[in-house]
């Protein structure tokens, strides 16, 4: 059976930008016509970005000009075939098309004024009337054919989506949810486009709320990031000649059909210091009017090693040859691939429904309380058991919380559809303790993150004790832990325990959490593990909950988000729980790599935070390179590509890793002289085994 890859292309349906708009023929309608067939021999669906402030200004001529409204009635016409083949269109903005100039003689736009280049270089009345104008004309041309087609789709022009609190009322007032204007690490600060994606880590589909370049699982908005591609120099330089070779020898160019926009640079820096400037830079956009037979190759290992892709293209600057090297990749990755290119099929696949807190289904009795806690709770905790085929686990694990010498409020566990005796053998330790076990079920497989978010919410109890069935707590556990709260003056929102790790022949490993700065702790992965660790519950909840996406890495998102909000750690090496190796099921050992690419993208995260923050220390920086780059290297064994890639972008523009148990000194002797690449190539043929 054929992998199933996400191919979503989309195209900016607009003429020219700058001195000279070119015509409406030769630069949108013919162009986006030899890429409607095409797209229908291989049944690929796409998005259509249409610059309706182009569309405006047309509307606004055609009153005293024939020509204008001829072409309005063309593109109008084209819109409508683009939705009927199973299309999408949506906006895409370009506010200095209020100033442009039309010339009668030559047929086309003068747009070089670009004062009004962005939409945040407007006043709140001029943004509200130009959103509202373009969602106006779009559904003047397609609600006579289409009455129920959706406009919920955004890209900003010139990718300039920053401040979103300049877009976030129109996005609100005409029910737009899906944006595609990031594209992640990329920035761009010139006279005309305004950007900064620096702090967004790659991630193809994320919800958002005021931030388009942050996460926000619980925003009502979806960002769809584009991609980017890495070009090497030596193949910038032939294809630079092959290019001229094509316009000199076949004319086939784009050269003089219009002038695109003209801006000066603006001496910024960009937030993180791993922002990639495309115009500085050996990466370019993902797109097909940049795809040769030059670039052929880097494309298939694109797709080849990326589940989803975005491609950013423009019908104006098309080529006949870009056409025929779209057609080699469709029809390479047709052969090797099932393609989806449907964005909300993969959207809702990737993003989970906002579930709001107390949509419970309980099997125990309500407790009155105040506030949120119990009256008769403070200091008190509540533990929670996410719950899936732990039948062999769950019984001990709950007397082992029913044995603390400091008894908990209530245990609550949460069944996430298990197939085996979970519940049954819940029921029957629930019937021994009537007032401390709770059931709470899920209607649908959820996963433990959806699990332990339940189980927070329906909590009564001032501190969470998250605890895995297979997890076993030593009896002084929260004894001790309430003691270490106490002594803080109750200042304390984490406490992390040093464990024992149990493997399956019952060999027990030592981790040990020395003190240390929380976040030099955090980013070395030594600030505990879920059951280690005990928790205050408003800490929690004023971070935002458990990410509900993350299969991995899923404590460590959540402390930083509370770090982030001001919360206290304290780190005591005591050994107060038993973390037992279970026999399958492990996300670590079912999908390295995802695993580790998840690590790697919140040690980025985290160094952004610091970074702009003034909080980076060298020992910090430190800790970063040297748990990244072990990161990399582990990846290499599953995905060369991705590694050196991720090398390029997270390692190099920070310094060189020092020697560590993982890095001898002969290997980075290699690295620093012949680079990483070829660094790897000799540490796996000394080592081929992967290390998991």
């Amino acid at each position: 059976m054929k992998k199933e890859k996400h191919l979503l292309f989309t195209f900016d349906y607009e003429l020219f930008l700058g001195e000279r708009s070119g015509n409406v023929i030769d630069s949108v309608i013919e162009p986006t016509q030899h890429i409607l067939n095409l797209l229908e021999e291989y049944n690929i669906k796409a998005i259509f970005f249409v610059d309706t402030t182009w569309l405006i200004k047309l509307k606004e001529l055609s009153e005293n000009c024939p020509a204008c409204k001829n072409k309005l009635q063309l593109i109008s016409s084209q819109i409508i075939n683009i939705i009927k083949q199973g299309h999408d269109v949506f906006p895409h903005l370009h506010p200095h098309w209020m100033d442009a100039i039309y010339d009668p003689q030559k047929d086309e736009f003068n747009l070089q004024n670009i004062t009004h280049y962005r939409i945040n270089q407007l006043n709140q009345e001029e943004i509200k009337n130009i959103f509202d104008s373009s969602i106006a004309i779009l559904k003047e041309i397609i609600h006579y054919d289409f009455p129920d087609y959706k406009i919920n789709g955004f890209r900003a022009g010139g990718w300039s989506i920053q401040p979103f609190e300049v877009f976030k009322e129109s996005f609100q007032k005409h029910n737009i949810v899906y944006d595609f204007s990031v594209m992640p690490l990329v920035y761009q600060f010139t006279d005309a486009q305004h950007f900064d994606f620096s702090t967004c880590i790659k991630s193809n589909i994320y919800r958002f709320s005021d931030k388009v370049e942050e996460q926000d699982d619980k925003g009502n908005f979806i960002e769809i990031t584009s991609d980017i591609i890495y070009i090497e120099p030596w193949r910038k330089f032939i294809d630079k000649i092959y290019l001229k070779l094509l316009y000199k020898v076949l004319d086939d160019s784009t050269h003089l059909k219009g002038i695109g926009v003209r801006s000066n640079e603006i001496s910024i820096k960009p937030k993180s210091p791993f922002g990639i400037n495309l115009a500085t830079s050996n990466y370019e956009r993902v797109s097909i009017e940049l795809l040769t037979r030059i670039k052929l190759a880097n494309y298939k290992k694109l797709i080849n090693n990326q589940e989803f892709v975005q491609f950013v293209s423009h019908p104006k600057i098309l080529t006949k040859h870009n056409i025929k090297m779209l057609k080699c990749l469709l029809k390479f990755t047709n052969k090797h691939f099932t393609i989806n290119s449907e964005f909300r099929y993969f959207s809702s696949i990737k993003i989970k429904p906002i579930t709001h807190p107390g949509d419970l289904n309980s099997h125990s009795h309500p407790v009155t309380t105040i506030g949120g806690l119990s009256t008769e709770n403070m200091s008190t905790i509540s533990v929670v058991i996410p719950c899936y085929n732990v039948a062999t686990y769950i019984k001990e694990a709950i007397e082992s919380v029913i044995q603390q010498t400091k008894p908990c409020e209530e245990i609550i566990c949460v069944d996430d559809c298990s197939s085996d005796t979970t519940v049954t053998i819940i029921k029957e330790l629930q019937n021994q303790y009537p007032t401390i076990i709770k059931l709470l079920q899920n209607e649908k497989n959820e996963g433990a993150n959806h699990s332990r978010n339940k189980g927070l919410n329906a909590a009564t109890s001032e501190f969470i004790q998250f605890f895995d069935a297979d997890d076993l707590l030593l009896p002084t556990k929260f004894e001790h832990q309430l003691s270490l709260i106490e002594k803080s003056n109750n200042s304390i929102d984490i406490v992390v325990n040093s464990f024992k790790k149990r493997n399956l022949v019952g060999v027990d490993t030592l981790y040990n959490f020395e003190s240390d700065d929380a976040w030099n702790s955090l980013m070395r992965g030594r600030l505990g593990v879920t059951t280690a660790n005990l928790f205050r519950k408003s800490a929690i909840l004023s971070a935002g909950e458990w990410n509900e996406n993350l299969k991995s890495s899923q404590e460590y998102d959540l402390m930083f988000r509370m770090l982030k909000n001001g919360a206290k750690v304290k780190i005591d090496d005591t050994v107060l729980n038993i973390n037992r190796e279970r026999a399958s099921g492990s996300i670590t050992k079912s999908n390295p790599e995802a695993k580790w690419i998840r690590f790697i993208n919140l040690r980025v995260s985290i160094y952004n935070y610091l970074h702009e923050n003034d909080l980076l220390t060298d020992k910090i920086k430190t800790t970063y390179l040297s748990e990244v780059f072990n990161s990399i290297r582990i990846i290499y064994y599953y995905n060369k590509m991705e590694a050196i890639d991720l090398h390029r972008k997270f390692i190099e523009p920070i310094g060189k890793p020092t020697p560590t148990h993982s890095n001898s000194n002969k290997y980075l002797v290699i690295y620093n002289l012949f680079g990483f690449k070829f660094a790897q190539i000799i540490a796996t043929l000394l080592h081929p085994q992967k290390p998991y």
